[in-house]
């Protein structure tokens, strides 16, 4: 069998795993054995990366640390004790880490650390660790065993109960000794090679596809059926017992840890391959853009056409190309496709349609025949018996234009179709010459500066002076631009040319400045905007105002509402508030809405039943407001917070909504803490959006019709005003929990467990 044959001898496995690894597509497994296979039998993609893992197991095995070392056992538990608390972003420095260690996987070690200010670097006794790792929830720091370890087996510091004390002063001259440094997320990178950062379903999945291939060769010899089933049954056992190495717990863990709840967003676009199987897209009527795009959905069902465009035509092929605007595919991703038009364009023969300098120095009229002779000369696949020119004339700026038009019988061209043509003796050059580059990127708003800036930074020869964006023509994911009437260097058309980009501000959100600190308070659970040009607060002991800059206005007072902590607050349309109340147990006060005023005096305690507490609302229309309670369930409720009806209209597949959002088309945004949702105005669920995000605290529509989400205090999530994902940026320890938009555009918040009030970014 495989292991059988590979760990009989260290020499054997060394030898054949540096074959493997080095001519990983050379080599496959047949009859228990690996053997090069015919030129034709290469295997396919990710094999490299399971006979790494082959390899890896190998070694534990020939080892037999797996059985006998308890010290190897006692630090595979401390290891997952460490793993299981790390967040999700410490989990994936954790595995490039350990991925992009060079040396015997052996030698690595783990600890948790404390970085001791008083400690001075000569207390450490020359010990650098490897990397090290600074979580929200601990530090931890990696060592090489003979770094750590004098030749006596003690170690150079003190370990106590799996921890060490570390001075800043070694904390830094990590990045001076190694290569492991954890960093930032956008400079984790070159950490680790482009296989090593595939994901970890990606690696089990690729496993799997190996053990396949190794099933599918044992079984075209059934007489071996028996040597089959032991060798995958020994596979299996090694996959089950390897947990006691040091650290082969983690490559063996990852299906169980793919569903974890610590996966954030899943912001990593497809290629367009992925969607675009079938690249063959047969007889089509025409070779238009609108066409081919048609005939590429029609052969691909997933493919989202909306995000493509089309480049390079010809009379056979054609490229597929992104739009900066999609959030789907990966924006350097195209496709080339294959057709046979019944037609095809005239601008698939005339590809140039500006000839400077080219006419002769009288000053006309040009003979039709002379200005088509010019044409050919530049466009050598023009058939001119199926073409006619007209509307020759000349206008002020001494440039000749005129009009070429295919024959209305024509079988080659597109009957009727036009392009127009121009002759000048000034140099002036079309937009199209110079705008090249249409995929413009991210914006940060749909301000006119902002799209043209970008535009020239994609096009560097191009003068942003003399060029302009066409009337009303900006959306949310492309504009129009066109040439200015007076511009010297371009010519004036009708034409324009569609810009495509996506708006995507890395900095909204992020905390600006400390505008106040509300004494005595410790939480603040909500933050609202007021019609009165206020904020409605709600701490752990009762509500407060704040001005619309952000500072305090005052304690409200009443009596009914002092040193209550409200989970959620929403004005209605006659302007006064429900705000949800669910007790601590053990009080006596349960399930009930309080309907406030304006200025936070009491209207009405609404107890409804005893057996629902509400947690947030939404007002659908004057008399109807939609109410969430703990477990999912949706209910209806007056005006005043009285229940309609005691039966629920729908029930989501999840616990209490954080908040409701309107999104276009009259439906509804709800937000759990890792589930979003889609509803109709009635409360009845659309659909379940799966973006994968964790511990959401609050959300919020801006101004200019963008979503933010806040999980889990380090993450901002960017959405569209249709709910589709945009994108996701990470803030390093400002711990954001909920935050709040005045009409002036300015966004204030609120960290975890605080008092503080900070004026976050806007633009």
């Amino acid at each position: 069998m495989i292991f059988d044959k590979i760990s009989s001898s260290n020499e054997k496995y060394e030898m054949l795993s540096k074959n493997l690894i080095e001519e990983p597509f050379n080599w496959t497994f047949s009859h228990g054995n690996f053997v090069k296979p015919k030129p034709d039998q290469s295997l396919r993609d990710g094999i490299k990366e399971n006979l790494i893992f082959f390899y890896f197991f190998c070694k534990i095995y020939n080892n037999n640390f797996i059985y006998n070392n308890t010290e190897e056992i006692n630090m595979e538990n401390k290891v997952k004790f460490f793993y299981n608390n790390m967040c999700y972003e410490c989990r994936q420095s954790f595995k490039k880490i350990v991925n992009g260690f060079k040396g015997n996987l052996n030698n690595l070690v783990l600890f948790s650390c404390y970085i001791d200010k008083k400690r001075t670097i000569n207390d450490d006794n020359g010990v650098v660790p490897l990397a090290f790792i600074s979580c929200k929830n601990d530090s931890y720091v990696f060592f090489s065993r003979d770094t750590l370890y004098n030749a006596d087996g003690l170690s150079k510091i003190k370990i106590i109960n799996n921890s060490v004390k570390l001075s800043k002063d070694t904390i830094e001259n990590i990045k001076k000794t190694n290569e492991l440094l954890v960093v930032k997320k956008e400079q984790n990178g070159p950490i680790v090679t482009k296989q090593i950062d595939e994901n970890e379903y990606s690696l089990q999945k690729s496993f799997n596809r190996q053990l396949a291939v190794i099933n599918h060769q044992h079984l075209l010899r059934m007489s071996k059926i028996k040597k089959m089933i032991l060798s995958i049954g020994l596979i299996i056992i090694l996959l089950l017992i390897s947990a006691g190495g040091t650290l082969g717990w983690y490559f063996i863990n990852l299906e169980n840890r793919t569903g974890s709840n610590d996966l954030p967003v899943n912001n990593n676009r497809i290629n367009l391959s992925e969607h675009f199987k079938s690249v063959q897209l047969g007889n089509i009527k025409d070779n238009r853009e609108e066409t081919i795009l048609a005939a590429s959905k029609e052969k691909n069902s997933n493919l989202k056409v909306d995000d493509l465009y089309i480049k390079d035509i010809t009379i056979i092929s054609a490229t597929v190309l992104v739009k900066s605007s999609s959030n789907l595919y990966l924006y350097d991703s195209s496709v080339q496709v294959f057709f046979i038009p019944k037609y095809k364009t005239l601008s698939t023969d005339l590809k140039i349609i500006n000839f400077p300098n080219l006419l002769p120095e009288t000053e006309g009229p040009y003979e039709p025949s002379v200005l088509l002779q010019i044409v050919k000369k530049f466009n050598s696949d023009l058939l001119l018996h199926e073409i006619k020119i007209g509307n020759i004339r000349l206008n002020t700026e001494k440039i000749i234009s005129a009009v070429i038009t295919t024959n209305e019988n024509s079988a080659i061209y597109l009957p009727n179709s036009k392009e127009e043509i121009y002759f000048t003796k000034n140099n002036k050059k079309l937009l199209s010459e110079i705008l090249i580059n249409r995929n413009i990127g991210d914006v940060i708003n749909k301000e006119e500066k902002n799209i043209l800036n970008k535009v020239g930074e994609k096009n560097t020869s191009l003068d942003l002076e003399q060029i302009e964006i066409f009337n009303d023509s900006i959306t949310e994911k492309s504009s129009l631009i066109r040439v200015k009437k007076d511009s010297k260097d371009y010519i004036f058309d009708d034409k324009k040319i569609e810009v495509f980009f996506r708006i995507f501000n890395p900095n909204i959100g992020k905390i600006k400045s400390e505008v106040t600190t509300i004494n005595d308070v410790t939480n603040i659970a909500k933050m609202i905007y007021l019609k009165n040009n206020t904020i409605l607060v709600a701490a752990n002991n009762g509500l407060y105002l704040l001005n619309s800059d952000g500072t305090l206005k005052k304690k409200l007072s009443d009596c009914k509402i002092q040193n209550k902590q409200f989970n959620f607050l929403m004005q209605l349309s006659d302007n006064t508030i429900l705000a949800s109340y669910i007790p601590d147990y053990g009080e006596n006060e349960k399930n009930v809405i309080y309907h406030l005023n304006e200025d936070g005096s009491v209207i009405e305690i609404i107890k409804n039943n005893s057996n629902i507490s509400f947690y947030s609302f939404f007002q659908v229309k004057d008399d109807l407001v939609l109410a969430n309670d703990e477990f999912g369930y949706i209910y209806h409720l007056n005006s005043s917070g009285k229940m309609i009806s005691d039966d629920p209209i729908t029930k989501l597949p999840a616990g209490r909504i954080i908040s409701f959002i309107k999104l276009e088309d009259d439906k509804l945004f709800a937000v759990a803490d890792e589930k979003l949702f889609i509803l109709n105005m009635k409360g009845e669920l659309i659909k379940e959006l799966s973006y994968g995000f964790v511990g959401v605290t609050d959300v919020l529509k801006l101004q200019n019709g963008i979503i933010l989400l806040i999980s889990g205090g380090e993450y901002i999530h960017h959405l569209n005003e249709d709910g589709m994902y945009i994108d996701s940026e990470q803030v390093y320890n400002e711990k954001i929990s909920h935050f709040v938009q005045n009409a002036t555009g300015n966004i204030f918040g609120v960290k975890s467990k605080s008092n503080i009030i900070y004026e976050l970014h806007n633009i």
